[in-house]
């Protein structure tokens, strides 16, 4: 049973689970979209997932009650994804470039509570996007500066990460980043929701893409 809280009731009481000194985001700066000709989005509630990584939920509320649309941004805010080319572990032992993945695909996740390989099977497809700048790690990982992966055990922002941090293979080691750098260029890049929330991307661990979900009010406003 979904709990129903009224949009300003439930922003006041998730924000004091949150802390005060949480940035919200509005809808425009999140990976939040409907889909039809909705407009107005706003962010309705807020909590906090493991790590301290917030999940932001926004909806439409001049649409139809059968229409409004609700999305998860867990992580990666904006267009957090990898370029054409990015290599993705399949649960074989093979790869298969992220832009060719498909919905029922089974990659190979990561447990990041064991270290350990786990299936992980395609849920979502994100259509592609196009962005304007990419960063290079290594000048081999291809990523957007949204893009969560996993550094020390925390998902970290591509962006926010330098040259002496680490990623994290499959195997649970650490990757020593030796270089990073943001490229400035239009580019196409590709996302995906998977059943465990995690795969591997040209070797190193990464974080998923929350989709939206379709609700209507009187199913409320969250989990």
């Amino acid at each position: 049973m979904q709990r129903t809280l009224p949009g300003v009731w439930a922003l006041l009481f998730l924000f004091a689970l949150a802390g005060a000194s949480m940035a919200v985001p509005n809808c425009s700066e999140i990976e939040c979209f409907s889909d039809g000709d909705c407009h107005g989005g706003h962010v309705v509630w807020v909590t906090l997932c493991g790590s301290g990584i917030a999940t932001f939920y926004c909806a439409w509320s001049d649409c139809a009650p059968s229409e409004t649309m609700a999305c998860d941004c867990s992580l990666g805010g904006g267009h957090s994804c990898f370029l054409a080319g990015t290599q993705i572990q399949m649960a074989d032992g093979s790869t298969k470039a992220i832009e060719d993945i498909a919905v029922g695909d089974v990659l190979e996740g990561y447990d990041a509570s064991t270290s350990a390989a786990v299936p992980s099977r395609v849920e979502v497809v994100v259509a592609p996007r196009e962005v304007d700048s990419y960063f290079v790690i290594n000048r081999k990982i291809y990523a957007t500066g949204t893009q969560p992966v996993l550094s020390k055990g925390d998902w970290v922002d591509v962006a926010s990460l330098q040259a002496g941090d680490t990623l994290t293979d499959s195997d649970g080691n650490a990757v020593p980043i030796r270089s990073i750098e943001e490229v400035f260029q239009k580019v196409t890049v590709y996302n995906m929701n998977v059943s465990s929330s995690t795969y591997i991307a040209d070797g190193i661990v990464a974080h998923n893409k929350n989709f939206y979900t379709i609700y209507s009010p009187d199913e409320g406003q969250g989990p």
